[in-house]
């Protein structure tokens, strides 16, 4: 079989390197495009700064209490429910108070036949007394008559009758105060089992003892109640505050009167204000108690977030906290000097929302590299993204 041979005219075959070769060109740009390490920039600026401190809380009346009966018993009624409004001594709930009532009811008897024992006793031991001041008189007339008789003897005996009635009289008054006295102890006592019955009937009413909410409802009807177990919690619904646990440190940068972000779930950022700032009560962890008041649209129990500004800054160097690289205890940036990457040390200060200070190891202008920094090692030649 022959051979077929293909010869190219010489001006196709020049064509043909030609095209070589610029292909040839064309891969050596894109392996220099490939070798450099792509990255974004932006120049470092002055700017501001803002140190916030975010914290939680739950809405809660300026008073609160836990309401508590003072007597134990079985919950006869509860009248009011989670979320109701009341009013300074409304009645909210009753404890069975039918052993209560029968000792109140025994000790008014006692009371009853107490006084009129007393008078009795006062009557009787009175007409004693005038009885025994009756025979005095005799006896002092007797006395008068034998001193006049000039007999001696009947003297003698006069004297000692008189003597004996003025000491009957003496014991009739000693021994009518001492049983009225036995007996105003006894009416006495019964007025005090009565007040004790009566402040005890008194204590099985649960009463609001100021104006507000109802923010819960810990017992059910028929249930038997205890000193110290809440059947209610109960808060003033026309001041309301959170209260929250900071930092010492943070607690030091607020002040009593400053102004706070308040951010509820679903609704409208709000204001507050700083009411109080307890000092640090926790030495182990350094914790201070702030009372923050809220506004009255936002309601009792509510979960919120408060923003609270610590510090601000203003005329300094900002960069994005994605430009800082940490390594172990390294800080450090990276900036653009003559299309290669120059690692800088930095000392950074407050970091915020996405932005950091930085204190020492950048200057404004600098074109500091902010994306692909990660992968750079100091000197590496760079290319910049769109």
């Amino acid at each position: 079989m022959k051979k077929l041979k293909f010869i190219l005219p010489a001006g196709m075959a020049l064509a043909a390197i030609a095209f070589i070769s610029l292909g040839a060109g064309f891969e050596d740009k894109e392996s220099v495009k490939d070798s450099l390490k792509q990255v974004s920039v932006q120049t470092a600026e002055i700017g501001t700064i803002e140190r916030v401190g975010q914290y939680s809380g739950i809405v809660k009346g300026a008073n609160e209490t836990q309401l508590s009966p003072k007597i134990s018993g079985t919950i006869r009624s509860l009248l009011k429910n989670e979320g109701d409004f009341v009013r300074a001594g409304e009645l909210l709930a009753t404890i069975d108070s039918s052993e209560l009532q029968a000792e109140s009811a025994l000790a008014k008897e006692n009371i009853s036949a107490n006084e009129s024992s007393l008078k009795e006793t006062g009557d009787y031991y009175d007409q004693l007394v005038d009885e025994a001041k009756s025979a005095l008189k005799k006896s002092e007339r007797a006395y008068d008559i034998a001193k006049e008789s000039s007999d001696q003897d009947s003297e003698d005996l006069a004297a000692r009758d008189l003597e004996k009635a003025q000491e009957a009289v003496s014991s009739a008054k000693r021994l009518r105060d001492l049983q009225i006295s036995s007996t105003k102890g006894q009416l006495d006592l019964s007025k005090k089992q009565l007040g004790v019955a009566d402040a005890y009937l008194k204590n099985s009413r649960i009463v609001a003892p100021f104006s507000g909410v109802i923010t819960a409802k810990n017992s059910q009807l028929g249930s038997l109640a205890a000193p110290g177990s809440p059947i209610y919690s109960l808060s003033s619904s026309d001041k309301k505050e959170v209260l929250i646990s900071v930092a010492g440190e943070e607690a030091e940068r607020m002040e009593v009167g400053q102004a706070v972000k308040i951010s509820l779930e679903g609704q409208d950022e709000t204001e507050g204000k700083i009411i109080s700032i307890s000092p640090v009560s926790d030495f182990k962890d350094r914790k201070s108690s702030i009372r923050i008041a809220v506004s009255e649209e936002v309601r009792l129990g509510s979960y919120v977030q408060i923003s609270i500004l610590l510090e601000k800054k203003d005329s300094i160097l900002v960069v994005p906290t994605e430009a800082i690289v940490k390594k172990y205890h390294d800080t450090f940036i990276y900036v653009s000097e003559n299309g290669k990457a120059a690692q800088r040390a930095v000392e950074t200060g407050i970091a915020q929302n996405g932005s950091t200070e930085i204190v020492s190891g950048l200057s404004a202008g600098e074109i500091l590299i902010t994306k692909g920094q990660h992968y750079l090692r100091n000197g590496d030649t760079i290319g910049f993204q769109n």
